[in-house]
Order: C-alpha cells, then structure tokens, then sequence
C-alpha cells in the first residue's frame, strides 16, 4: 500500500505552564492577552488600538492560537485596577505582570508604550523639524515570568508612523519565532502550543536500511502515533536535514551522546529510529526509543515483516505505547522568586515545606503516563508576604518528566499615613522623594505608589503645617500581615514659634479728661498740645504655648515729643511767657492676640496688653521737671505678611491709653510699620 501523502506545517511550541492533558487530543493553544499600550500623543490616539490590531493580524498570518477577548481584558483591567495592580497611565509593573497574566489566564502578554521624544532642554527647533515617536513593545513568558523587550521604533510623526506600526508587529513574530521548532500535523498554519506538548522525533532509516517496505511501514507508525495525539511530531523534513548532516548511521543508534545532542538540536522530547534483522531466514523491523530527559534508550521493539502491513503497523503501535506507558515519570516543581518562609505545598494530599531560597522541589513520587496529579498551595509565604501562582498544577503525566513552575512574587501595597496628632494647616508628605502627599486633616491619605512587602522606603517631611507652627515625628511602618496596605503613623504636636520684630512710627497723641492748663508739675505730667516725633517698638512674640492658639508677647515702646506751655503751669505765676518742654516715654507691655489667618499669606493679630509708662519731662536748655512711671493699656492690631516661612512684613495701629493719678489722661494712636524674623 502506498505511504500515505503527509501534509507539512510549522507549531510553535511555546514555553507556558499548563501541560497538556495525557488524552489523544491536540494540544491547547496558547493564550495570548495584548493588554495594554499606553502613550502620550494625543494626535495619535488611534496608536493603541493599531498596534493591537497589526500584531494580531500578523500572528494570525504565522500562528493559530487563542487571542483572549478585548471584552474580557478589560473587565479584568478594570477589577485590577480597584486594588492598584493596574494603572491605564503606565506600562505595567513587572511585578505585577504575572498577577495581570492569572487574571486572564494568559501564556504571553503583549504590551507596550509610546510617546512623544523630549528634545534636550534649550534645543531651538530647525525649520520644518519634524516630531518622533517612541515605540516600546514588550513580550511577557508567563511560564519563565520572564520580559522580552523588542527594539525601540522611533518613527517621525507622518506617514511613516504607519510602516512603523507593521515592523513593531514583525519584530513580535519575530520575537515568537526564536522558541519555535517544525512540527509535522494536519494544520494549514502553525500554532503556539503550550509546553505539556510531548515532542517525539523519527529519525529516518540509516543509509542501507531505507527499503521501501520499512520505510512505508515505518511511517504508518509514526502517523498513526501523531494522530492519535499523543504528542506532537517534529517535521520530518527538518529530522531528515539534520540526520544528513549529522552523518546518521546504524552505528550511531547505540551512541548515547549522538542521540542527546540530536534531541537537544531537535527539540525533541523522544526520539525514535527504525531498523531491520534477519533471523532464521525472516525479515524483522525494529523500533528503538530515546528519552531525552532520562538520557537513555528505553527500548527496541520487533516484528516480522508480513505482507499485512496495516495491522502490524498498529501492532507495533499498540507495543510502542505499552513499552512508554510501563516507564515512570517524575513530577517536580521549580521554585521562582520565593523570597518569604512558611510557603506548604500540598502534593497529592501530603504536605511539603519550601524554605527562602529553595528553588526546586521534588516530591519523591513516580508516575506512569496517564495518571493526574494535583499540587497547590496550602500556606502562602510571609515576611514578606508573596503570592505564589502554580502554573501546570493539575494535570496527567505525559511520557516525560514533568516540571511545574511555582513563581513567587512579594505583594505590592499602597502605604496609607495615618496621622494620629494635628493642629491644622497642611503637612506635605513624600514617598521616596518621587509622590507627594498633602495632609490637612485628621485621618488616613493613601499614596498612589504602592511598594513590596519589607521595602525599605522613606517618608519625608516636604513641608511642616504652620498654622500653628508644628514638629512631625514619622512611626516605624506597620507589618502587613494579613492586611491589605502598610500603615505609616505620623504625629504633629505644636512647637513654640518665636518672632522679633521691630517698629518704626509715628505717635498721633490727644489728651483725655480734664484741661491742658490745670495740671501741677508735682503730681502730674504737663499735657497739653503735644508736637509727637516718632516711636520705635521692638516686639517679642511666641506662639503655641498658651490655649486657643492665643499669641503671647511683650513690646517695648520708645517715643519722643515736645510742647510749649504757658508760665504759669510751673511757677504760678500770672504771664503771658511759655516754656518749651520735651518727653521721653519708654512703655513696656505684656500682651495676647489671637491670629486670624487671611487669603494671600496675610494673617491679623488683634491683640491687648497692660504695662507700665516712664516718662520723662524737662525744658528745653534746662533741668528736668519730672519723672515717673504711669500704667499703660494697649490695644490694637497686626497685620502680618509671610514673605517666605521666616520674614515677616508688619503693620501695626491702634491706641495706647496713659492714666495719671488725680489729673488728664494720655491717648497715643500709633502707626507704625516694620519687619519681623520668625525662628522655632
């Protein structure tokens, strides 16, 4: 009967977790999520959804494969980022790639970026410059957790943007096309397949041996074993290309080290060739087997040729598979990332403690091909704590050794400041010096940064409330525990606030009660129509020490004036003569104001105050007349403007009232303006 025709076909056999289940179906097809392509150009919205859109055309053309739906993709995206482990306005964190990829139950994930290219700071732009793009694309292994990332595209902003949206497609074919072999199937196109897929490779007969009868024989079983989807074949093509011009041999049939480096070249998990014998005068054909992973020959099968080549073609089949199913095979996993202790596996309900730093474990059982599996995790690890994903974690036993990934990746949590003590103004906080926060309440704030459990990170004290002046002290950050965010506490408590200010002005002065002419030197001051020079003051003022956020301070007042009074106010005598006299006052006053905060860094302090008076009279050219002390009542008001958070710009009016025993009392209303040195 003549060899049946065998159509050719190129599968990608890609490295993800999920083994293929040890039926006779065909292998799954991969899972490819295009997740994301985030960019800046607003000219150039359409960018995302064309790279989409040429990738996957181009892998349609190369490929079969499952291309995760845009619906679902983003109601996943949408889940992902409620708990921050996707941002729409980033390319995703590699940290959270793999969370995105269990999400969707992806094999690959496309994504990438673009953006306008920033000229250099002071860069004057020549005519008709034109701008450029950057276009980043990035390939994501789930089963490696590992990233490609594919050359940069820089095209101009025009047409050329268009050529290169179809070379960022080719480069990811490209990039899918390095982790390819030739497989041989009934498929028009190649598929991407996942790594469960057992591999099998049939030499063709050694030079001498290629007699048509064993030949046709020969490829029935190897079809027969293809099509009942116990694995995958590599092109026989492609077998025979290197069989050529590897010098393939009867004599290399027993060379352990030829077959090993045949299977590695081929990427084959088994390798069959055929032979013949002679025996008593019958013709036999002869099967062998070598198993890459036990780097061993399994076995040799034979069987007289008859003419009845159907039956013994699945005669031979049926003994192949025997002889495959009678091996056992080992099931272990590899240990990706693991970074906290008390990670427990459960195995077939046994339990197996992984420690830091493990990065593979084997469960000492054995297994024949057909029978499932199942392992899981039963305790995630902690300090710190991590998520770990097993991929190919329940499954049959194919004709090899089968190696579940467990990958492990540290969570990712916002951190929350929690402040506990606050006097109000506005605290700004900083996340490693990259995200502000501002604070002016009470309560929690979250950043938007979100950092790995045990991280060391810093938060900073950008800027510290004012009013009232405040000190923070930042806690020790909280354990997370089973928690979903680190907690930072942060504790703001009112801090004296001292400020020096000195005063230039003029004193307005009037009398109160009584007449200017009936005062007696000896008891009292003269006071009549007093000609006032200046006042210079000096204030002292501290904040944050008294209830009610009141202003505690003292001010020491100097002014001078002058008056011409009539004779008879200091001799008693009857004249129409005057003496000129002149005044001294020095009037120091303890006080509280109360700051009333105002739009454009401006703030009011009302204040009063009670204090003490020593003037000072003599006349002009001659012997003083009198002195003494005399209580002093102040009232009034400071407007104060915050130049930067220590120089103050001051105005200050309002009354200062002078009591004098049995006679006129005194009124002075200053105004006065000056500048003020603020200091913790």
């Amino acid at each position: 009967m003549p060899a049946p025709i065998m159509k050719y076909t190129k599968f990608i056999l890609l490295y993800c977790g999920l083994a293929a289940v040890f039926t006779p179906v065909r292998a799954e097809l991969a899972r490819i999520g295009m997740i994301h392509y985030t960019g800046n150009v607003e000219s150039a919205g359409y960018l995302a959804g064309s790279l989409a859109s040429a990738i996957d055309e181009s892998l349609k053309q190369k490929f079969s494969y499952e291309r995760i739906s845009e619906e679902k993709i983003n109601e996943a995206m949408a889940e992902l980022s409620k708990v921050g482990i996707f941002d729409p306005r980033k390319i995703p964190e590699k940290n959270n790639l793999l969370r995105i990829a269990v999400a969707l139950n992806a094999d690959i994930l496309i994504y990438g970026s673009y953006g306008i290219i920033e000229k250099p700071h002071g860069h004057k732009p020549a005519e008709n410059e034109v701008t450029q793009i950057s276009m980043r694309t990035f390939v994501y292994y789930v089963t490696e957790n590992r990233t490609a990332e594919l050359p940069e595209l820089k095209p101009n902003l025009d047409a050329s943007l268009f050529e290169a949206i179809n070379t960022s497609a080719e480069n990811v074919v490209s990039e899918l096309k390095k982790i390819t072999v030739e497989t041989e199937g009934e498929e028009e196109s190649a598929s991407i397949q996942t790594v469960g897929t057992l591999r099998m490779a049939w030499l063709p007969p050694a030079p001498g041996q290629s007699h048509k009868e064993v030949t046709s024989l020969y490829a029935k079983i190897s079809a027969s074993i293809r099509d009942d989807g116990y694995g995958v074949q590599i092109s026989a093509k492609g077998v025979e290309r290197y069989a050529r011009k590897s010098g393939w041999s009867t004599d290399l049939a027993a060379d352990t080290q030829y077959l090993a480096t045949a299977a590695e070249a081929l990427k084959s998990d088994l390798l069959f060739w055929p032979g013949t014998a002679s025996e008593k005068g019958k013709k036999f054909i002869t099967v062998s087997a070598y198993h890459a992973q036990l780097k061993q020959i399994l076995f040799t099968v034979r069987e007289e040729l008859v003419q009845d080549s159907d039956s013994l073609s699945e005669k031979m089949k049926s003994e192949i598979l025997a002889q495959l199913k009678s091996q056992t095979f080992a099931v272990t996993a590899q240990i990706a990332g693991l970074k906290g202790t008390g990670l427990v596996l459960d195995f077939g309900g046994k339990e197996f403690a992984v420690n830091p730093g493990e990065t593979a474990k084997d469960f000492g059982s054995r297994f024949k091909g057909g029978e499932s599996y199942v392992l899981t995790v039963k305790n995630a690890p902690k300090e710190p704590r991590q998520f770990c994903h097993v991929r190919n974690g329940r499954n049959k036993v194919t004709f090899k050794n089968t190696e579940i990934l467990i990958s492990c990746i540290t969570d990712t949590v916002p951190v929350v400041v929690v402040l506990t003590d606050f006097h109000g103004g506005e605290l700004v906080v900083s996340l490693d010096g990259k995200e502000e926060l501002k604070i002016d309440a009470l309560g929690q704030k979250k950043f938007q940064t979100r950092v790995e459990d045990l991280q060391l990170f810093e938060i900073g004290l950008v800027s510290l409330p004012k009013m009232p002046a405040q000190y923070c002290k930042v806690g020790k950050p909280s354990k997370l525990g089973d928690r979903d965010t680190i907690d930072v506490n942060i504790g703001c408590y009112k801090v004296p606030e001292h400020q020096i200010s000195g005063y230039l002005g003029y004193p307005a002065m009037g009398s109160l009660g009584g007449s200017a002419d009936s005062i007696a030197v000896d008891q009292n001051f003269p006071v009549g129509q007093m000609l006032s020079y200046f006042v210079v003051s000096a204030i002292y003022q501290v904040k944050n020490i008294l209830p009610y956020d009141l202003v505690l301070g003292a001010q020491l007042n100097f002014s001078t004036a002058s008056a011409t009074l009539p004779v008879q106010m200091f001799s008693g005598e009857t004249s129409t003569d005057t003496v000129k006299t002149n005044l001294l006052r020095a009037d120091l006053i303890a006080f509280t104001a109360y700051p009333v905060p105002l739009p454009y860094k401006l703030e009011l302090l009302p204040y009063a105050g009670f204090g003490s008076s020593y003037q000072n009279i003599w006349r002009s050219g001659g012997a003083n007349l009198s002195a003494g002390f005399t209580p002093v009542m102040s009232l009034g008001a400071i407007l104060q403007y915050d130049y930067t958070s220590s120089l103050k710009f001051l105005f200050k009016t309002g009354p200062d009232f002078y009591f004098y025993s049995g006679g006129q009392n005194l009124l002075i209303w200053n105004f006065s303006v000056g500048v003020g040195k603020q200091f913790i």
